[in-house]
């Protein structure tokens, strides 16, 4: 025989199992919602982006040379925009810039260059057209070699992202503060990257070291960012890339053939 107490414990205790099982259905038709909304609307660039606090698919197919390659959307605030990042690294690594004066400093390196006078060209004039003229910060010319704390800005279609954008300290005495950090790199592991062979590898940023004339900040192969020199006893140091260019946060997007999303062609 139940004593009384006892039966309103077990009321109570299935009354909650109830709701519990009835919050988990809800929360998985709400999701399942979300999800056939999203591939019924007029789907933009914003709705993928990254998003610490949900699971957007935050990869869009982009065409570089008639193929496609995916870029992460990083975030859908970047000055306004979204911000796109190569998510392999280029198959060949490239120099950082040529051995000189001040050869850390990132205007007209040949690293800038190569990225706005070379690498663009893979995109369609289209999407060429699209890439929005961004104002980027980088370490001044004048901060370099003696542990200078001025920065400067200069705008760019494609560019590297910065030892700022990696960290959630932002900068530090010598690697300098160029931009704001990124959600998506708080987790270190996100920082690593990969040829498209699978081959793990480091990375070049854009970050001068103010304390040298020639040493610049790169993520290395556990995710970690490292700064060196990048001129050697053998010539210029050789290093992965992954541009990054920005778009308008309506871009127009739809579901291509795979599992990526891809442009919406006008």
């Amino acid at each position: 025989m139940l004593l009384k107490n006892d039966s309103c414990c077990r009321v109570f205790i299935i009354v909650l199992c109830c709701l519990f099982a009835s919050g988990c259905m809800l929360n998985n038709q709400n999701t399942k919602g979300r999800d056939k909304l999203l591939d019924n609307k007029e789907v933009t660039l914003q709705d993928i982006a990254y998003n610490r606090t949900k699971n957007p698919s935050y990869r869009i197919g982009i065409e570089e040379n008639g193929m496609i390659v995916p870029y992460l959307i990083l975030t859908d605030d970047y000055n306004g925009d979204c911000l796109l990042l190569r998510e392999f690294l280029l198959d060949e690594p490239k120099k950082y810039n040529i051995a000189k004066k001040y050869s850390g400093y990132y205007e007209d390196s040949e690293i800038d260059k190569y990225l706005n006078e070379e690498f663009i060209n893979r995109f369609t004039s289209e999407l060429r057209n699209a890439i929005v003229d961004n104002t980027i910060v980088i370490t001044d010319r004048n901060s370099l070699g003696g542990h200078g704390k001025d920065t400067t800005t200069i705008t760019r279609k494609v560019f590297l992202l910065s030892f700022a954008e990696m960290n959630r300290n932002s900068g530090s005495r010598t690697n300098l503060k160029e931009g704001e950090p990124l959600e998506y790199f708080a987790k270190e592991s996100n920082r690593i990257a990969y040829y498209e062979n699978g081959q793990v590898g480091s990375w070049w940023l854009r970050t001068a070291n103010s304390g040298y004339a020639d040493a610049v900040c790169s993520v290395i192969a556990d995710g970690s960012i490292d700064v060196g020199g990048i001129n050697g006893p053998e010539g210029e140091y050789l290093n992965g890339v992954r541009p990054a260019f920005c778009l308008k946060r309506e871009t127009k997007i739809s579901k291509g053939n795979g599992e990526l999303y891809v442009l919406v062609q006008d």
